[in-house]
């Protein structure tokens, strides 16, 4: 009969609200998951509460709840391993964190073993803990916010992405910390803390995590030397491909001029000097036209509207340009800057030949602010939609 009050009124509704807690943090609605959750927390609480009466290790207990929670979750919310994974351990580390807290508080007045040995006592520390727990699952739905949708932005930038990888890191290790001081601290049958206690081994398992540290150190900088590495490939490779279309452009000028060479020398020649006057005078302004075309001093930027200008002549497009500051924004990457501006020229040059604009332009402001960059590209393309 105290099994199954026990399972009833504090393991199950414990279980149902961490595997809640784990799905709402991977963004999945509650009203669409509820039945499968209550469904998976009957099954999950069972097994737990079968092992707890058989007095199996909790070692032992976790490493099947983690499992069982695994495949549960794979089974009935999603079918990716990892996804289920990162679920599942996502949720239980909050419920240790939010457990020990609160037993450490209790447990400076009322013993873990009166705990244990009362059913009231079980049920309010269970429902302290929880509490918490079940109050983030309520905001995280209503504000939508989502694990899944984070890492989506995050990882669009490889540096964030290498932060979020040592983040990943330095969670488990302090899972691993929870578990070792929770092992320690609960007067309860822990595999870990009897094979420590027995072999007298405390110092040696501190070596081991001090070597466990070391590792994560050595592996969150060769992780890092990887981005860094992906990051100087992609940054030349890109610029290689600018500087081609650079190097192109100069080609081609250069092929016009002697061209233009050659006529200025048939017009001497056949003394066309009237014709030649004239020619020369066209000439000369649209020299003096492409000399003053680009007055932004960001060597990358420039070289970058230089091919681009390039385009926008070809499809008869206007290039306006408006610089109130000599300051190259050195702070800025300026693979960073091409990227960005390169992007946003191709939309505004898509924009206004797609949509047989009249007279179009494209225009470009380099200004400042204060300290702060101030980038505008506008166009006088169809404008786009509110919604």
């Amino acid at each position: 009969m105290g099994f199954l009050i026990n399972y009833l009124f504090i393991s199950l509704p414990e279980f149902y609200g961490m595997l809640l807690l784990g799905t709402v943090l991977f963004g999945f609605s509650f009203s669409k998951i509820k039945y499968k959750i209550l469904f998976m927390a009957i099954i999950s609480a069972f097994i737990s509460d079968l092992m707890w009466q058989l007095e199996s290790f909790a070692d032992f207990r976790i490493i099947i709840t983690i499992i069982i929670n695994t495949i549960l979750y794979k089974l009935f919310i999603h079918k990716n391993w990892k996804f289920a994974f990162g679920m599942t351990l996502t949720s239980i580390l909050s419920i240790l964190i939010s457990e020990i807290i609160v037993l450490v508080v209790i447990t400076q007045f009322i013993s873990y073993q009166q705990i244990l040995g009362s059913f009231w006592l079980k049920l309010l520390v269970t429902f302290t803990y929880m509490l918490p727990l079940i109050i983030s699952s309520y905001f995280i739905e209503k504000k939508h916010w989502s694990v899944t949708k984070g890492f989506k932005k995050l990882f669009i930038n490889k540096n964030i992405a290498y932060w979020i990888t040592s983040l990943t890191l330095i969670l488990l290790q302090l899972f691993f910390i929870i578990y070792l001081n929770y092992s320690f601290y609960m007067n309860s049958q822990f595999l870990l803390k009897k094979i420590i206690l027995n072999i007298h081994g405390l110092p040696l398992f501190s070596l081991g995590l001090v070597i466990v540290n070391i590792l994560l150190i050595v592996s969150v900088i060769q992780l890092k030397n990887i981005y860094m590495q992906k990051e100087i490939i992609q940054t030349e490779s890109d610029y290689n491909q600018h500087l081609e279309n650079v190097l192109k452009k100069l080609r081609m000028e250069r092929h016009d001029f002697i061209n233009e060479i050659q006529t200025i020398h048939g017009m001497i020649q056949a003394k066309m000097y009237d014709h030649l006057q004239e020619y020369v005078h066209d000439l000369v302004q649209h020299v003096r036209a492409s000399n003053r075309r680009i007055k932004i001093k960001n060597i990358p930027v420039s070289a970058l509207l230089h091919t681009k200008i390039e385009l926008m002549e070809e499809k008869k497009v206007e290039y306006r340009e408006i610089v109130e500051t000599d300051d190259t924004f050195p702070s800025i990457k300026g693979y960073d800057l091409v990227k960005i501006i390169s992007n946003i020229l191709d939309n505004a040059l898509r924009a206004v030949t797609e949509s047989h604009t009249r007279n179009p332009f494209i225009e470009i402001y380099w200004g400042k602010k204060d300290s702060t960059a101030i980038i505008q590209i506008s166009n006088n393309g169809p404008k786009i939609e509110k919604k």
